[in-house]
């Protein structure tokens, strides 16, 4: 009688062909980051869909047997992913240099032989040197992150006919298990984005529109009239965005007093507030899901309602580790750089890869939402600190998750924190509608206060427009390395 193991290990070699099966079952033309859409009545694109609805289904399966089997499946796919790295120069000269033989890593914990890496390190690597294969630009899908929060901008590629299905499957299961159905909604346009500065191209298979909503006043609900006018020729519809553009719409809807037909929406960005959360999908009338992600690596993991702030990974397609500035595993719920391997990018592989985000993992969890899979939290971007005067320094999180309680969540729109001298701190606020008045003024100054205990001088303006200083705006200016 064959063992167990032997048995996983058997269902997992073939969970892996089926997805990848699938990927190769994408024909280009459809997926190519063309902007065109895709006509719901062509024989591509009903094989795409039907081809979605088997990847999702072997994602739930691989789920559903537990954080072992999970763990042996990474394992084959980081097998073949390191394969593929080896044919990448970049990647080549990384395992010479550690004296790594990609063959004789064959567990999750082998990985610890490969040094781990950021943007810094990898965005003077020519692009010829990161991927494993020369290819032309249609059949790539680049990722363009302008380094608005990490201060380093940065581009990385995917295979274009792979990123669909890495990035599309995991989003419509979330909402497949809000109530959502893929099989009664794919012959139909259903995806928005609000000032969105990209293309679309991953989308585009289901996009509706990429609407413009301007920040205050008349244009804003002049705008957000326009948007609910689509959304209800249409039919129920999911939102793509992130967080500042959906506190700018809900702002406007609540001034409306409407409520379009929602399914979902898909938030990315930086991490919310619980408080802010129950907000919106009081005036939406559906599940909001956070995401944690990055352009280069796509979606990380999605937020557990059963445990606001926290985000349960995908591992099926993700390897992720909780580093020291040493490049050494820290115990399970420590704090400290979030480090990403992400399994399904064969093209340009990302290896043991630091977006910049600090956080801690739990890997022994029992979640009443019934997902097994490890939970992360993000604490904030490393850069994202106050630093005082006597040397020390702290997460501005404290301070955001400050603003987004009452009685400041209701009355402002928008928010901007700066550090432009050592011991101090300055804080933008756009109200609503009504001045907060020098009574809401002080009494934030005073949690801050108590907050960082009298350790930094604080000042908070009132100002009808924030400049974002650059075109995408950045919740946090940290204080320029120069005057540290």
């Amino acid at each position: 009688m064959r063992s167990a193991s032997f048995i996983d290990d058997v269902r997992a070699r073939w969970y892996r062909f089926r997805l990848d099966r699938s990927v190769r079952a994408l024909p280009l033309e459809l997926v190519a980051d063309s902007g065109a859409r895709a006509d719901k009545e062509s024989s591509a694109f009903r094989r795409y869909a039907r081809e979605l609805e088997r990847y999702i289904a072997v994602l739930e399966d691989i789920r559903r047997r537990g954080p072992s089997f999970v763990g042996r499946f990474q394992e084959l796919r980081l097998e073949k992913l390191l394969r593929r790295a080896a044919a990448s120069a970049y990647w080549r000269s990384v395992f010479e240099r550690s004296g790594v033989n990609p063959g004789d890593i064959r567990r999750l914990a082998d990985l610890a032989r490969i040094p781990p890496v950021g943007r810094t390190g990898l965005i003077d690597v020519p692009r010829d040197a990161s991927a494993t294969e020369k290819l032309p630009d249609n059949a790539v899908y680049w990722m363009r992150s302008s380094g608005s929060t990490t201060g380093t901008p940065f581009i990385w590629g995917s295979y274009a006919w792979d990123w669909p299905l890495a990035v599309w499957s995991y989003h419509l299961r979330e909402l497949d298990a809000r109530g959502f159905s893929l099989a009664t909604s794919a012959h139909r346009d259903f995806l928005f984005q609000i000032n969105y500065g990209g293309g679309n191209a991953v989308f585009q298979m289901f996009f509706i529109e990429n609407f413009r909503l301007r920040p205050r006043g008349d244009a804003a609900e002049e705008d957000a009239r326009a948007i609910v006018a689509a959304i209800e020729e249409v039919g129920p519809s999911v939102l793509l965005c992130n967080p500042t553009e959906l506190a700018s719409f809900l702002h406007a809807l609540d001034a409306l007093g409407r409520q379009p037909p929602m399914t979902g929406c898909l938030l990315v960005g930086q991490p919310i507030e619980e408080a802010f959360q129950e907000h919106a999908e009081r005036l939406l009338g559906c599940p909001v899901i956070p995401y944690y992600s990055t352009m280069e690596t796509a979606a990380i993991g999605a937020g557990c309602r059963h445990a606001p702030g926290r985000y349960h990974t995908y591992a099926e397609r993700v390897i992720v580790e909780i580093l020291d500035d040493a490049g050494r595993q820290v115990a399970d719920g420590e704090r400290g750089n979030i480090t990403v391997t992400c399994l399904d990018n064969l093209f340009m592989p990302l290896i043991r890869y630091q977006p910049g985000d600090v956080g801690t993992l739990r890997h022994r969890v029992s979640c009443p939402c019934g997902n097994p899979n490890p939970l992360l939290e993000v604490e904030g971007r490393s850069v994202d600190v106050i630093r005082f005067a006597d040397g020390s320094a702290e997460s501005v999180r404290r301070v955001f998750k400050l603003l987004a309680a009452d009685p400041f969540l209701t009355r402002i729109r928008r928010m901007q924190v700066r550090q432009e001298e050592l011991g101090t701190l300055r804080i933008l606020l756009e109200p609503r509608d009504a001045i907060l008045g020098p009574a809401v003024i002080r009494e934030l100054k005073k949690r801050i206060d108590v907050l960082y205990e009298g350790k930094i001088r604080v000042t908070v303006e009132e100002v009808r427009e924030i400049d974002p200083g650059t075109k995408k705006f950045k919740a946090f200016v940290p204080l320029a390395p120069r005057t540290r």
